[in-house]
């Protein structure tokens, strides 16, 4: 908690938004009874942190079972070289289902929610 995360270019990340992606070897539906320090052991799993810093540009932070488990330091790795435009959640009844990501150039990225990968919203969606 005290350390301060840094860019892919040594830069303190100065936060606006994030979101993050939650990704395992296993149905995630089968997971909800069971507590953390047994799932850490058994299962293979990505969290990935999706940062969107003061100027908007968009950076991943990715822990795994190791980066966790040994509390490895973490850097912000950038997506694109592109600012971000806008992020829409698209939703079905009342979970989100999908991120997408649109870039000022007019691409995108969209990640969807599966057995396997979680969508937990960001810090902006949940004030509305």
């Amino acid at each position: 908690l005290d350390d301060v995360i840094k860019n892919d270019i040594g830069e303190d990340l100065i936060v606006q938004d994030f979101f993050g992606v939650f990704e395992t070897n296993v149905n995630i539906k089968d997971l909800e009874n069971m507590n953390f320090n047994e799932f850490n052991k058994k299962y293979e799993y990505l969290f990935t942190v999706y940062v969107l810093d003061k100027n908007n540009n968009l950076y991943t932070i990715q822990m795994n079972n190791n980066a966790i488990s040994n509390k490895a330091l973490v850097n912000a790795i950038s997506v694109s070289s592109e600012t971000v435009r806008n992020i829409e959640y698209k939703k079905d009844d009342n979970n989100v289902t999908s991120v997408v990501i649109n870039f000022v150039n007019g691409e995108s990225i969209e990640i969807v929610e599966s057995d396997t990968l979680d969508i937990i919203t960001s810090t902006l969606y949940d004030r509305k």
